[in-house]
């Protein structure tokens, strides 16, 4: 008899089991799955992956040109949707493409559709500003943002713009002198071309009207030889914040700095970025 109630208890044990197992394999699977496409197209999505393997395989390098690609084809609203293993990842990612779904989203619905916990990968970046808070923080700021755009401040921003622009052109002139002082005056010899970095110098264009239009700073880094440690450390928080939407643990090693870039993001925020501002305040 003894023997018969052990071979029970072994075998209820095991059923117990076995039920505990499937029922997390269930919720597991509830919990994770990607949503369902509700009719729109979009990328190749597999079972419980999505389209996980378009998203690697296009972001973040080539995403801008992929997005506007994908709309051409699709002519619409388009779905791309992503197993929830991480709060940077909410199920899909649908991207707006028609005309009443934007004014949907953005005017006739707009207190629906909230930015959420995607965004709090920005922090660092962006604080608690316009870009990453809802409900009442928006508003806030919000209001606080539309006296950005009266009438004199306009004006006021587009002639530190034009400044700003007299000043590149300066420093343009600057160097096609310099590129050509010593030449004898023959053909082959006049006029030779400088190389010239627009990229780098449009955005010291921005940063510098940016800053000294919103917050009265000057940083005077377009006539510098090298750009200004605060746009290059804000670049390279940029990065570094953008490669969490990937991470599916970014949420732990955000929270006890497990890795080299999430105390690298710390550094860059408080030390070049919290340091320069007071500074130049």
């Amino acid at each position: 008899m003894s023997y018969f109630s052990t071979m029970i208890t072994t075998k209820d044990v095991l059923s117990l089991t076995a039920a505990l197992v499937a029922v997390a394999i269930v919720v597991f699977y509830n919990k994770i799955k990607p949503f369902d496409t509700g009719g729109l197209p979009g990328p190749e999505s597999h079972f419980l992956l999505g389209s996980l393997q378009f998203f690697d395989e296009n972001y973040p390098h080539n995403w801008p040109t992929v997005m506007v690609e994908r709309s051409l084809q699709y002519g619409q609203s388009w779905i791309m949707p992503l197993p929830r293993i991480s709060y940077t990842t909410p199920g899909a990612f649908v991207f707006v493409h028609d005309e009443g779904n934007i004014r949907h989203v953005l005017q006739n619905n707009f207190n629906n559709y909230i930015k959420g916990d995607p965004w709090i990968i920005f922090t660092e970046l962006l604080g608690q500003g316009i870009f990453v808070v809802d409900d009442e923080k928006w508003k806030y700021h919000r209001k606080l943002m539309s006296t950005m755009f009266s009438r004199n401040l306009l004006k006021s921003s587009a002639k530190t713009v034009g400044e700003k622009f007299l000043e590149v052109i300066d420093v343009f002139e600057k160097k096609i002198a310099k590129a050509n002082e010593g030449k004898d005056g023959g053909d082959d010899n006049m006029n030779k071309g400088v190389d010239i970095d627009l990229q780098d110098m449009f955005f010291r264009v921005t940063f510098d009207s940016t800053f000294e239009t919103a917050c009265g700073m000057h940083f005077d880094s377009i006539q510098g030889k090298c750009q200004h440690d605060f746009p290059i450390a804000f670049d390279e928080l940029s990065l570094l914040s953008n490669n969490r939407f990937s991470d599916p643990l970014v949420h732990v090693k955000k929270k006890f700095q497990l890795t080299r870039d999430e105390r690298r993001i710390r550094q860059l925020a408080h030390y070049y970025l919290f340091e320069t501002l007071e500074i130049k305040v």
